[in-house]
């Protein structure tokens, strides 16, 4: 399947005005917001549910190991999706680019000077 076609139907499920899908070749992040932790955990679970559901349905698996999450700001989140709970992380790495929850690049920076 195309990525275009892939980001249009994937777009129209997802997106409305506190979720959004930003895609790039495989990789798809979907970008949450809402008045409190207790309804963004909710929108995030069934958010990721209906993506999971979706590319299943389409003959695709998402990779457990490979799924991130992360909280800006100074809070913590977890949600179950499926079997699977995610934790949220300091950091997650976006096309190469490592980005902390202050959205600072000193985790970043280190990882490529010490490389």
């Amino acid at each position: 399947m195309k990525m275009e076609i892939y980001h249009i139907l994937f777009y129209s499920i997802l997106c409305d005005d506190n979720t959004n899908l930003v895609a790039y070749a495989d990789y798809a992040y979907v970008v949450c917001a809402d008045d409190s932790i207790q309804c963004l955990s909710q929108r995030l679970c069934t958010t990721m549910t209906t993506h999971i559901n979706w590319l299943r349905d389409c003959g695709m698996v998402v990779n457990p190991a490979k799924t991130e999450l992360m909280m800006m700001g100074d809070h913590e989140i977890e949600i179950k999706v499926h079997e699977s709970i995610l934790k949220s992380q300091g950091s997650i790495k976006v096309l190469g680019l490592l980005f902390d929850r202050h959205l600072k690049w000193n985790v970043h920076a280190e990882k490529v000077i010490a490389s």
